[in-house]
């Protein structure tokens, strides 16, 4: 009885198995905004592992998560906003797909248990007959499990914020008043303590998104104050974040465990002095640049790489470190992701296999492009390009005019971006 009591755990160390992955993804957070909160188990991850400098998000929510969950390009998709989870899909609220290619039925293939704690966001799709598209979406697309569940942002259909919440648990809905970070940490260790490996769980958290709201005095360092103010709420709920790295890490087997800390997009609007123009939904640095960590087996120890990779490269990713094959004969889905694993195995020399990313939001706001390589930016706003020099220019202070006055390097630079544009980026759906 001894023995089969330890079978699930003496599995998870036999050689030759896939590692269990665990990913933390913040909502709403930017690079500079991370490095002003105290994050002591986020800098250990960091420590143990590889951090990506240049690790590029979507400005806005749903984008994001449909590049990560599919590997590919949410213009294929014709997603260029968000998704309204309370309403069905539409020509007007344009929703990924159930049948496409999903990070969690690549693993499911591999044998992984496969759980979303937190937020979804990307709309309705039912689970089978009978099934309520609004409670059951993340198992339509393929995760075995959704718990703690908010299929949008906290304010919602009833919601006020972090301490009133729409919780979803694998179909059943009620309205939760315990602190929202709190609950999605305690069903993520519930789940991951008892599920055997292989096993995959997105811990897809709502902070520190708004509404800022201070968090319990557990989840902060002692002595920390997150209620004088926006600013202190904001850091407190990055601290928050931090607190759940930390126990996700203490529950996790650093020998067996790839563990990923990233954010979907970048920080809101005029939340923690960042300007409305260069925030979230937009595609500046600040709205798209975001945080990457990843520590675990054969993850490089305390390295860092400027390697510039997009959200939408993970599907590829987990697929090599699970041993399963990206894109599947006939099957959409995964098309644009391209694996960066040689970025957190060799950081020092791995070269991406695609030279731009893509980042762009397009709906009822505006429509805001960014072609992205490590040095050169074309932006697109409003059908008005600007070339931006990264290297020599990384906050984006003195954008170029593409119609104006540049030299023979700076042209070519805006000619190259324009054909890959042109000819390497799939069209609008």
């Amino acid at each position: 009885m001894l023995l089969l009591a330890l079978a699930p755990a003496a599995r998870a160390q036999e050689p030759g198995r896939p590692p269990d992955i665990l990913i933390v993804m913040a909502d709403d957070l930017s690079v500079p905004d991370l490095a002003d909160a105290p994050t002591p188990s986020i800098d250990a991850l960091a420590a143990a592992g590889v951090t990506l400098t240049q690790f590029v998000g979507m400005p806005i929510c749903s984008p994001a998560r449909h590049a990560l969950l599919h590997g590919r390009w949410p213009r294929r998709s014709g997603l260029g906003g968000n998704v309204n989870s309370y309403q069905p899909p539409s020509e007007t609220n344009v929703t990924p797909s159930p049948e496409l290619l999903s990070l969690p039925k690549v693993l499911a293939q591999r044998g992984y248990h496969t759980a979303l704690v937190g937020k979804w966001h990307l709309g309705q799709a039912a689970a089978g007959p009978g099934a309520d598209p609004t409670l059951t979406a993340p198992q339509a697309h393929g995760f075995e499990h959704w718990l703690a569940g908010a299929p949008a942002n906290l304010r919602s259909d009833g919601g006020t914020g972090y301490k009133k919440w729409v919780r979803v648990d694998d179909g059943a809905r009620r309205m939760e008043t315990e602190y929202a970070t709190q609950a999605m940490r305690d069903a993520a260790l519930d789940w991951w303590q008892k599920t055997p490996s292989p096993k995959f769980l997105l811990v897809s958290l709502s902070a520190p998104h708004q509404p800022l709201s201070a968090p319990p005095a557990e989840m902060l360092p002692p002595g920390f104050d997150a209620s004088s103010g926006a600013d202190r709420r904001f850091l407190g709920m990055v601290a928050s974040i931090d607190h759940v790295v930390g126990k996700l890490r203490a529950a996790s087997d650093p020998e067996h465990t790839l563990f990923l800390f990233l954010a979907d997009n970048g920080t809101a609007p005029l939340v923690h002095g960042v300007k409305r123009d260069e925030a979230k939904g937009t595609t500046r640095e600040r709205g798209i640049r975001v945080p990457f960590v990843a520590a675990g087996p054969g993850v490089a120890r305390g390295q860092v790489s400027q390697a510039q990779v997009s959200i939408v490269d993970l599907l590829a990713t987990l697929a090599e470190v699970a041993g399963a094959r990206v894109p599947v004969a006939g099957q959409a889905g995964g098309e644009d992701s391209r694996s960066f694993l040689g970025a957190l195995r060799e950081p020092a020399t791995w070269q991406p296999e695609r030279a731009w990313v893509l980042a762009e939001r397009y709906d009822g706001e505006g429509d805001d492009l960014a072609l992205r390589t490590p040095r050169w930016k074309l932006r697109r706003d409003e059908g008005v390009e600007t070339l931006v020099d990264l290297v020599h220019d990384p906050d984006e202070e003195h954008p170029l005019a593409a119609d104006g006055e540049l030299d023979l390097e700076q042209r070519a630079a805006l000619d190259n971006l324009r054909a890959i544009l042109a000819h390497d980026v799939p069209p609008r759906n």
